[in-house]
């Protein structure tokens, strides 16, 4: 840091190392997070700067956002790929291209300041939604000078690491019985919190411009443990304005080993975007990894899932299965409620079974007021006094029954019947339930 206090710019071979640079002896030092030491670049452009010229800024230092200023002053971000959609627009250079940048900036900023807290950080990036999930984060000291940006996935990783740690912590303080249960306790309830946090807080909108109650693509969701730590896990993947990912996995077990494989699972997704427009190949290149990551490990490991995608401009679905309950398919117009048909063979094994397997990917046509739901095993693996399974037909017969209710209350009866059919009312495994609801297609002179 120079004399000024402002932090170096970090170079392409070290800009994500600064989650590493927080640990020490391989144990996370949560007080002594520094806020200004995640500063990845300080480029900065001013709001009266020309949007063109702004554009080819980023261009040239490959950059995804630049900080607008006026003055001193953090006016928001903009962003390279909104701007070229601009620009690259019918008349769009001759339209734009001589506004000042500050009339251009993208429609939410996240801004935090040095003296904020680690977790307060994370809270905010995390909380985001998913269109603006992978912007910059803006840095300033404490009177709120600009002090650079922040990669989106330094933070991601920052909170993987903060999460292993504390599962970490969890199994030297379970190993050691001196420990004081009120500090496993604390500890414990973080890691929930942790990993609560893994999942989705509010829902994208397909295409994110429209408003929620126009999204295209809405989902609904349920997800309760047993246990402090569960072993399920559900992702929504942004494709574009018209194509929505649901990746859906479910670790064997639902205990400390299981919540740490959750983990990892939610690091090899984002890992893996790049070819999240093929389920077949996201299943194939992340079961390929989990292995290779669970090499060493003495005990047997796996995790079953599927990854399903729906594009209301194709009104096709795609769609690959790793050994997990088959998605239901309801659609209120035609009656129809069951699962997905489509050849056995296309079910392949468990995720972290067999390195070389190659999942394939299956395809459908979608209609409006479709709705997908993709659930674990714990919904209907129940026993009632005489120790019959509540089962899988028995779950489809009870979505059939319900499927005119709005999705949160057909949720809510399904849960209450499975409930009653226990009698004690409860259950013994995670239950993880999304629902992906076709609420609109696109025109069919604008679908290919």
């Amino acid at each position: 840091m120079d004399p000024k206090g402002t932090p170096p710019a970090k170079t392409e071979k070290n800009q994500s190392e600064s989650a590493t640079d927080l640990f020490q002896n391989g144990e996370l030092l949560h007080n002594r997070v520094d806020i200004a030491g995640l500063v990845e670049h300080q480029e900065q452009v001013q709001a009266d700067q020309k949007l063109g010229e702004v554009h080819q800024l980023l261009s040239s230092k490959n950059l995804d956002f630049l900080a607008v200023l006026e003055g001193e002053r953090v006016l928001g971000i903009c962003s390279r790929a909104e701007l070229g959609s601009m620009l690259g627009q019918k008349y769009g250079f001759d339209l734009y291209a001589s506004k000042p940048i500050g009339e251009h900036l993208t429609d939410s900023c996240l801004i935090v300041a040095v003296n904020d807290s680690i977790v307060e950080v994370l809270e905010s990036a995390f909380n985001r939604s998913e269109s603006r999930f992978y912007d910059d984060i803006v840095i300033t000291d404490k009177k709120g000078k600009y002090l650079g940006l922040v990669f989106m996935r330094t933070l991601v990783i920052l909170q993987n690491r903060f999460f292993i740690d504390n599962i970490n912590r969890i199994n030297r303080q379970k190993e050691s019985l001196n420990q004081q249960k009120e500090e496993a306790e604390q500890n414990m309830a973080l890691a929930r919190q942790l990993q609560l946090a893994m999942l989705p807080s509010q829902y994208p909108n397909f295409p994110s411009y429209l408003p929620a109650e126009k999204s295209r693509v809405k989902f609904h969701h349920t997800y309760f443990s047993p246990d402090i730590l569960g072993g399920d896990f559900f992702h929504i993947v942004y494709l574009s304005g018209e194509r929505a990912g649901l990746f859906m996995c479910d670790v064997l077990g639902h205990n400390i080993r299981s919540a740490l494989v959750v983990s990892m699972m939610r690091a090899l997704v984002e890992g893996y975007r790049s070819v999240a427009d093929n389920p077949g190949e996201l299943l194939t290149r992340i079961n390929q990894k989990f292995i290779e990551m669970l090499a060493s490990y003495p005990d047997t490991m796996y995790a079953t899932a599927n990854y399903l995608i729906v594009d209301v401009r194709t009104r096709q679905f795609e769609y690959a299965n790793a050994g997990h309950p088959i998605v239901i398919k309801i659609n209120n117009r035609t009656g129809y409620c069951d699962q997905l048909a489509f050849p056995i063979k296309m079910i392949g094994p468990p995720l972290g079974v067999l390195k070389e397997m190659k999942y394939e990917t299956a395809t459908g046509t979608i209609d409006r007021e479709d709705l997908f739901l993709t659930y674990t095993d714990g919904l209907y693996e129940v026993f009632d006094e005489q120790q019959e399974q509540f089962g899988i037909q028995r779950l489809i017969n009870t979505f059939s029954r319900h499927k005119n209710k709005a999705p949160k209350h057909l949720f809510e009866s399904v849960i209450e019947e499975v409930e009653t059919f226990t009698l004690n009312h409860s259950f013994t495994d995670d239950v993880c339930l999304v629902g992906m609801e076709v609420a609109d297609l696109l025109p069919e002179n604008n679908a290919t």
